[in-house]
This record gives structure tokens, sequence and C-alpha cells, in this order.
């Protein structure tokens, strides 16, 4: 054993002095963990240049000076990070694919450093887009806000991409009333936050009514409404977004139609309030261009929002206003529709308790014009149209097992319709009738994950209080994966409705005095597969019948055929309750936001037929509908460039409508023609500038750069609209 320098070195020292024997005193070399001094804190909060929101997730790296690393982390939800490392020179550094590239020489002393506040820059494309599942059903189609921002085509406002999905069509492009498989515009149910409002666009100018500063992401139901929304045979939804951060947000937008601005302050710990609006001044800019026509349009949202852990609570207050008509004399139309949304969030152990009340206020007025017998609503002197309602829901959405959540919900709901008819100049006004309708609904579904296997069963009930309708709609929604990149998806379920308005205006939805309910059945199979390069492709069959549908208001308005004696019939369509069938296939070639390049392609086939259900019988024959447009595409693309610079496109093509004629132009047994196909091209381009206090954006967006013209009208007196609508645009926010 080797004798202790420590424990005998006195002793060896007063020998050596005795004997005079020269010597030397070594000290024994300390450990490496003696010599390293202690690691220190550094701490910071990352935040994203321009709007100062938090950048949660993004990676902090620490180097020595020769590229060492000595620490990392990853920054928290709120953007804060803590990480050590030894005192001295360091680099920190971050490549996260989001933000460009940073870093920054740091001199850590022993005691640690604060770093405040470290702005990120944007990366161009690096908004990525997640997919989130949830709650959400299995077969819809979801667009991101950075998708909905960049396509071509959509004038500035983000809700017009919608008719660029699949199976959407339109009655004319440039007014995006959507026609979802082949239903009527009026059978989409559109909800904002889950609060239902009865039309998405503005009329006359195809703006959405939800301020573009505000949306977030649109959500395309096209096998039926999900069972929390209900009685509707497919389903829009939109939803809001909401200011991150605990600081003042803006955001305003301004282009040549529209001026639309957002402005959100927190009030004290997990409060925030967020005021919205635009104005819309079309008509203006008619005018200048002597078009003696009024289109005008506003809408305005404002939301105050409180949180407390899980616990959160929301209160929306939001509408908008169209008026239209002819500049030259009284008669314009005005529409409005206004909503007061309440929502509670409470946690319940593992469970979320969602408690809601939305009420209501929507207005028609159609006054009628001095030369002109105008019939609506069997009065020949115009419309005035008021109708209240209010909704309550409780919905829990429970965990049971690893493997099970639950959701379920109680909805009651109260709507109330007066009717007028305005007199000519001033008269009395006439009240054609009051309509009281109380409605209840409750539905129970379960998402079970077995593996690669997700189910979705799930049961709704309605009570239609007038006529004492009853409404049971079973769906089974499915997922099986197939490896890792693979998946087979489907859907069956039964949609009970009550008979709506070919077209979406306020006041006018449901058929009051109608004796049945809308039943449709739908049916949806496909594949989902994981692509190199990020792309995704989805591939789904769908049918769906519908019986005792009301007709679409776009039908020739004579249908022929022979009864069974041989004698030829001749019944007014428009009059008539339908039933109808669709059968189609639909695909969409898909690339998410995150790269130098994103968009799809998307590509519908389809059939649209009905027939007339006349009492006692069912006998009459198919034919093809004027909803069915057979091949709809829609490629949208939007490249970024160096230089913040982004070029976007989007080519879509119809196949045209039929309409009425004469006993020469049969299609199917019927008196109608096919119309001619329309081919449309848009083009956009944007350039994105980042500062230190606000980021912004400029785009220029051309609807139809070649000057189409769309076909309205065929025969022997053809009718076509040629148009090209360019949009200059700017966006700050802060």
């Amino acid at each position: 054993m080797t004798p202790s320098p420590a424990r005998h070195g006195p002793i060896l020292l007063l020998a050596a002095l005795a004997c005079g024997i020269p010597f030397t005193v070594y000290a024994e070399p300390a450990t490496a963990e003696a010599r390293a001094p202690a690691a220190a804190p550094i701490s910071g909060t990352l935040r994203r240049r321009g709007v100062r929101g938090p950048a949660p997730g993004v990676e902090i790296r620490a180097l020595t000076p020769d590229g060492s690393p000595v620490g990392s982390t990853f920054s928290d939800g709120d953007g804060r990070f803590t990480l050590t490392a030894p005192p001295g020179p360091l680099t920190l550094r971050i490549d996260d694919p989001a933000y460009a590239p940073a870093a920054r020489a740091i001199e850590l002393p022993p005691g640690g450093l604060d770093l405040g506040a470290w702005a990120l820059t944007p990366a161009p494309g690096g908004e990525d887009a997640v997919e989130v599942y949830g709650r959400r059903p299995l077969t819809t189609v979801g667009l991101s806000a950075e998708e909905l921002g960049s396509a071509a085509g959509t004038l500035g406002d983000p809700l017009r991409a919608v008719q660029s999905l699949p199976s959407v069509g339109t009655i004319l492009s440039v007014v995006p009333f959507p026609i979802v498989r082949g239903s009527a515009p009026g059978e989409t149910g559109v909800f904002v936050d889950g609060t239902p409002i009865p039309l998405l666009f503005h009329s006359g100018v195809g703006q959405g009514v939800v301020p573009a500063v505000l949306v977030d992401r649109i959500t395309l139901h096209p096998g039926g409404a999900p069972l929390s929304l209900g009685r509707h045979t497919s389903a829009i939804e939109v939803e809001t977004a909401e200011p991150d951060g605990d600081g003042l947000r803006g955001d305003v937008l301004l282009d040549l139609v529209q001026s639309g601005a957002l402005v959100s302050a927190p009030l004290g710990e997990g409060h925030r309030l967020t005021v919205s609006g635009r104005v819309g001044y079309p008509g203006w800019i008619l005018s200048l261009l002597d078009q003696p026509v009024v289109i005008d349009f506003a809408d305005y949202h404002l939301r105050y929002s409180w949180r407390d852990g899980r616990r959160r609570a929301r209160i929306s207050l939001f509408g908008a206003t169209d008026t239209f008509g002819d500049a030259d004399t009284a008669a314009q139309t005005e529409m409005a529709f206004h909503r007061l949304a309440l929502r509670w969030f409470e946690p319940l152990g593992d469970a979320t308790l969602e408690v809601g009340l939305d009420l209501g206020f929507d207005q028609f007025d159609l006054p009628r014009h001095e030369d002109d017998d105008l019939y609506f609503f069997r009065s020949a002197s115009g419309a005035d149209i008021d109708e209240v309602s209010a909704r309550a829901r409780l919905v829990l959405d429970a965990p049971i097992a690893d493997w099970l959540r639950v959701e379920a919900g109680l909805e009651g709901a109260w709507i109330r319709t007066e009717n007028h008819a305005d007199t000519y100049r001033g008269d009395p006004v006439l009240a054609l009738g009051v309509r009281e309708r109380p409605l209840g609904g409750a539905w129970i579904a379960g998402r079970l994950r077995w593996g690669p296997v997700r189910l979705t069963p799930g049961v709704r009930v309605d009570l239609y209080g007038e006529g004492d309708h009853w409404g049971v709609d079973p769906r089974l929604d499915a997922r099986v994966g197939i490896g890792r990149d693979t998946a087979v998806v489907g859907r069956v379920g039964v949609t009970h409705a009550p008979q709506r308005y070919p077209y979406p205006i306020p006041g006018i939805g449901e058929y009051t005095d109608a004796d049945a309910l809308e039943r449709t059945v739908h049916g949806q199979l496909g594949i989902e597969q994981r692509l190199p390069l990020g792309l995704r492709f989805r591939w789904s069959a769908f049918a769906r019948r519908s019986d005792r549908a009301h007709a679409s208001g776009l039908d020739p308005i004579l249908i022929e055929f022979r009864a069974p004696n041989g004698d030829r019939v001749l019944i007014a369509s428009h009059l008539s309750e339908v039933d109808r069938r669709i059968q189609g296939a639909e695909l969409m070639l898909r690339r998410r936001p995150g790269g130098w390049i994103h968009g799809w392609l998307s590509y519908t086939v389809q059939r649209v037929e009905q027939r007339l259900d006349e009492p006692g019988t069912r006998a009459g024959p198919w034919v093809r509908s004027a909803l069915e447009q057979n091949h709809l595409l829609n490629a949208a693309l939007s490249l970024r460039l160096p230089g913040r610079w982004s070029i976007g496109g989007r080519l879509h093509y119809t196949s045209g409508r039929l309409e009425e004629a004469d006993a020469s132009g049969l299609v199917d047994g019927a008196r109608r023609r096919r119309l001619d196909g329309f081919v449309q091209l848009d083009l956009r381009v944007e350039y994105r500038w980042v500062a230190d206090l606000f980021e912004g954006s400029a785009w220029l967006d051309v609807v139809n750069v070649p000057h189409a013209a769309e076909p309205t009208r065929g025969g022997n007196e053809p009718g076509a609209q040629a148009y090209t609508l360019p949009m200059l645009g700017v966006r700050a926010r802060f």
C-alpha cells in the first residue's frame, strides 16, 4: 500500500530536515469535479418578433467558444426557459424551422444571468399547421389560418377558400353560396365557435360575415353536421382566434372594398377583451364607375374571455348587416343577424362541463318596387321578417378509460318568427303570421381507441315541438390504421332536418308549415395515405339519399314524365317536395404549411338526381338536378420565394349546371339542357415583413385573370358573365 502523503507528510518532513536531505513539496492535483466551477442558470423568455407573442417549444443550446455543447432546454408554453451551464464565455444558439437562425454571445457570471426577452424572427413559411383530432370527426376537411390567408382567389377573405374544398360547388363562382354534395345552399349549417348563424357570406359581394382578422380555421363536414350541432345535412364550422400572450394585440386590414381592425387587451390576470369589426364599401367603388348600385356591408365581433387553469368563460357579441339594391329607387334590401353567445367550461375532475346560451335576432326587409308586384311569402308588397331565438346547451366531455372518451349533451331551443308585408308607400303593415317553435335535442357519442382502430359511435335525438316530429340520428365514424402511413376511414349515419329555404337568408330558414322532416342517409368510405415530401393523399367514395327535401329553386319549373296510363304529365317542381340522391367520389392531395411550398389539389365527380314526392305516390322518374356539377376541380398552390415574397395560384374548373329548356332539349325525360363548363385562373402575389413591434403583409389577388366568361344561360339566347376582379390589400399585426 502506498503511504498517504496527507497522513505521513509531517513525519517525513522532520526526518529530511534532520538529515540535511534536500526536498521538494508536491501538492496532490485536484479532481476534475473539484476544478470545475459550479454551473450557473441562464433564464429568459422567447418572443415572436413582430406580434411579440410567446415562442413555445423552441430549443436553446449553450456552446463553448470551441463549439462544444454544454447545455440545452426547450421554451415552455409561455416562451420561458431556464438552462444551466458553466460560467464563462458562451454562445446561445437557436436553430428552429419556424424561425430564422439566431445566436447570442454572453459572459455567464457564477451567479447566473437573466436575458429578459429574446425576439425571434419568424422564418418564411415557418408557420406550421397542426392536425388536431380531439372532438373533430374523422371524415372532415379543415384549413388552418396560414392556408386560408395565403390561398389565391379569396380576395383577401379567408372564408372564400371554402369553395376550393372537395365536394363544394357554387351557383356562380363570384358568389360563393356553397352547394355541398348536391344540397341546396340553405341546407348547409354555418357555425361560429359552435353558435349557429344564418349565412356564411355577405350577399352580393361574397365576403365572409366573420372579420378576416379573426378567422383562425374553417372545417367542412360534408357527410352531415356533427352530433353536437345536428339538424343539418352538411355543416361549415368557423373557429376564431384567441390572441396569445399577456400584452396588447392589434390587427388592421385594408383593401379596395373593405376596412377591418382588431384590438385585444388584457384586463388583469387571465382576463382579455377583444374588439373587431369591418366595414365594406363596394357600392362606393361602383358609384365611381357610374353604376347605380347600392352594396354595403358591415360586421363586428366583441369578446370577453377569462381563464383560470382549466376553468374558462367566454362572452361573445357578433353580427353582420347587408344593404343592396338600386341606388335610383327606394328598392333596397336590408338583412342583418346578431348573436350573443355565452360559454362556461367547468372542470369536473378529468372531465369538462360546457354550459352555453345563444341569443339571436335575424332581420330581413325586402321592400316592394314602385313598378313591380313582388310576390314573396304569399304577399304582393315585399316582406319584413323578424326572428328571435334562444338556445341553451350542456355538454359533458369525460374520459372513462385510456381507450374510451364520452361526450354527452342536452340542448333546448325556442324560435319566434314574425312575418309582415310592407304595403306600398306607407300603407299600414299587414301581419302575415307569427310562429313560435320549441326544439329539444340530446346526444351521446363515444371515442374508442384499440391500437390502430378508432371508432366514434353516437346517436342524436331531436324533438320538434310544432307537429311533434321526432328525429333519431345514429352515426358511426371509423378509422383503421394500416401500418404507419395508411388508414381506412369511413362514416355511415342518418340526419333529420327541417325543410329549409334553398338560399341562406336571415329570418328565412326553416319552413314552419312543413308537415314532415327531411331525412338523409349518408355513407362514405375512403383511404388516407402519408406520402414522401410531406404530402397527404385522401380518397373517398360517398353516397347520400334525402327524402322529402324542398326543391332547390334552381331546377327547371316543369318536369315531364309518363303516367301509368301513358299520358304526359308536367309538374311544377319548384313548389314540390323532392327525393334526392347523390353518388360520387372525391380526392385531395395536400401539403400543409411549414416549408417553401404548400397547397392542395381536390377533385370531385358526382351525380345528383331527384324525383318529385307526389302525395300518395313515389312513382316519379329520377331526373338530373340543377344542383349537379359533375366535375369539380381545384388546384391551389402557394410558393415561398426568397426575400419574404410569395406567389400563389388557383385553377378552378366546374362542369355546367342544368337549366330549363324547351321540349327539344330533354335530358333524362326532363326539359333541361346543360351549360358549358367554366375554367377560372386566380393569382396572388404577397410580400411579408417583420419589424420589432409589428409584422405586416401586402398582396395583390386577382380573380379570373384570363377574363373567362362563366355561362349563365344557354339555348337560343346564350348568356355569360365575364369578369376580372383585382384586389389590392395590406395587413399589419402587432
